[in-house]
């Protein structure tokens, strides 16, 4: 006979610590275990015989489950763990009740923690548009996507965790919930929250990434698990070509300037001026003069168009230029 979702609950509370080491399980069959997770999942097996024979029923059943995608069949499952049951029986290799008990409350988690994940309905948004586009998502998190940027989140987030997938660039006023992390996932990064807001820029085709932090702290970290911990004025940067995170105290004041259309310029030259307006206005620079480019710009711009500023730029530094489309050639 099966052992009831019911009892299982009741045999998982008669085992001293074992929540713990159902989490490991979990995480270590869907491919999600850390450095430290395997450390500790490690220290769980050596600790009895009946924890290895947990894991080694787990690592049998997950087999069957090739992919996340295939759909779980909970009563195929079971049947094939009690036949596995009883022909170690008729080889007399005796397994203690318990562990066999815990074995399929085990089994019966991780498939319906599979199920849950692989039914969770994701929702996606996208923002082709120049302005930034402003989501509210169901938990109070605030977040404006910049244009040709995407987010991708559960419609419900999961009991210990919200988690988003990010690409481009977006500002996001997390939710405070200490106890139900936020994560933001990109192509290099991922960054862990418990509730701040900060700037990610993470567009697939450049070769960095960067965040930066207006409130509160972030563990900001690649897929190799080199983290740093960021506050209140600082900045970060991922190299996709030396896969380095560096960090720094942030002094562009102009890192929002995508989302509220104003810059605010002190002594700054006017090749740094249009690297700026360039990730905003999208479009590309060519400085011939090259007693410009060190030209100081102390000024503040608000709502304007590219064309408003690039006239007041000349007007000031007395310069001209020449638009070709989506290139400006100052001269």
């Amino acid at each position: 006979m099966g052992v009831s979702p019911k009892n299982c609950v009741l045999l998982k509370k008669a085992i001293t610590n074992m929540d713990d080491f159902y989490n490991l399980l979990s995480k270590y069959i869907l491919k999600e275990s850390s450095e430290k997770d395997l450390e500790l999942l490690n220290g769980y097996l050596e600790e009895s015989d009946e924890h290895k024979e947990i894991f080694k029923q787990m690592v049998k059943i997950s087999r069957l489950q090739e992919s996340y995608s295939l759909s779980i069949n909970t009563t195929k499952g079971w049947n094939k763990i009690k036949s596995k049951v009883k022909s170690q029986k008729k080889r007399r290799i005796i397994i203690p009740y318990l562990a066999i008990a815990a074995s399929l409350c085990t089994l019966f988690f991780i498939a319906k923690f599979y199920y849950q994940k692989n039914n969770i309905t994701w929702t996606t948004i996208y923002n082709y548009d120049s302005k930034a586009k402003n989501i509210a998502l169901n938990d109070g998190t605030i977040i404006w996507l910049n244009k040709n940027s995407h987010i991708k989140f559960p419609k419900k987030f999961e009991a210990t965790k919200r988690e988003l997938i990010l690409s481009g660039e977006a500002f996001f006023d997390v939710q405070a919930n200490n106890t139900k992390p936020f994560y933001i996932k990109t192509k290099n990064t991922i960054t862990k929250v418990l509730g701040t807001s900060f700037n990610i820029r993470a567009y697939p085709k450049q070769k960095k990434e960067t965040i930066n932090v207006l409130t509160g702290k972030v563990k900001f970290y690649d897929h190799e698990r080199n983290q740093i911990i960021l506050e209140k004025g600082m900045s970060a940067e991922y190299s996709v070509n030396t896969t380095k995170i560096i960090s720094r105290k942030t002094t562009n004041s102009n890192v929002l300037a995508w989302k509220t259309k104003e810059f605010i310029f002190k002594n700054k030259s006017l090749e740094d001026v249009l690297h700026d307006l360039q990730k905003v206005y999208n479009f590309e620079y060519i400085i011939k003069n090259q007693a410009l480019e060190q030209k100081l710009v102390t000024t503040k711009f608000k709502e304007l168009s590219i064309d408003e500023i690039v006239d007041l730029l000349a007007q000031s530094l007395d310069f001209s230029y020449q638009k070709n489309e989506n290139l400006i050639i100052i001269k």
